[in-house]
């Protein structure tokens, strides 16, 4: 089953066309990654799917039904979680708070259990967890961001260059947990500049290039392109 379907998706930010009738696909329980350079249009695909910007052509479906033009808290509500590049944490709010937040559509009752078991999968958050959240490392913030949208038990994980400003370590325990998560059947759709760890645990890949698909297919296949290797892999 679909849990995603974009169709010749066209974005525009006054006269610069971000997207250029882009089309892609995710399956359930997928991991699927975006490469590409900056500027390619990644995250701007991202916050049309969550409804963040509003594209001039094209179709988004989410489960076989059309998502476009419903604002963002719809979306929200269907089972769609966006992590923002730059983590989008609350900084002067507690991780706690920040938590609690991350399940606001949440029954008051499931809140406990739903952050136990965020905590579960990032224990240096409960270390810290009635410190604020702008006090974290970097590397916490960015698990922070992470664990607050597990805890609206997503359908569809939306992730922006979750291991940007980290280093290797932390970005392995990153990307760790997604595919920990993802083994409980979330569908994860995520943008990364780190192609090579990207491509270790995403089942199939697009790669974009200046608003357009330059080329798709199973990560294994991408990891062999000689034009991906150039580009992002750092082999020559």
């Amino acid at each position: 089953m679909s849990v995603l379907e974009v169709s010749e998706l066209e974005l525009s930010y006054g006269g610069i066309r971000a997207l250029k009738g882009v089309s892609l696909s995710l399956e359930e329980g997928q991991i699927t990654v975006l490469l590409g350079a900056n500027g390619a249009g990644k995250t701007s695909l991202l916050k049309a799917i969550s409804g963040l910007v509003k594209p001039s052509k094209g179709e988004i479906k989410l489960w076989g039904e059309s998502s476009l033009g419903w604002p963002a808290y719809r979306i929200t509500s269907l089972g769609v979680a966006h992590v923002p590049e730059g983590r989008g944490i609350f900084a002067g709010l507690s991780v706690r708070e920040n938590l609690q937040i991350g399940g606001f559509l949440a029954p008051s009752k499931e809140m406990p259990a739903r952050i136990e078991q965020a905590l579960t999968l990032f224990p240096r958050l409960k270390e810290r967890y009635s410190q604020l959240a702008g006090s974290l490392s970097g590397g916490e913030q960015q698990m922070l961001a992470l664990a607050r949208a597990l805890v609206a038990r997503p359908r569809l994980l939306l992730l922006d260059e979750p291991s940007l400003g980290l280093a290797p370590i932390i970005a392995q325990e990153i990307f760790r947990t997604i595919r920990q998560v993802h083994q409980t059947g979330l569908s994860v759709l995520v943008v990364e500049q780190n192609a090579r760890l990207a491509l270790q645990v995403a089942d199939y890949a697009y790669v974009l290039k200046t608003g357009e698909v330059e080329t798709h297919g199973p990560a294994s296949e991408i990891r062999g392109l000689e034009q991906v290797s150039k580009a992002y892999l750092g082999v020559t």
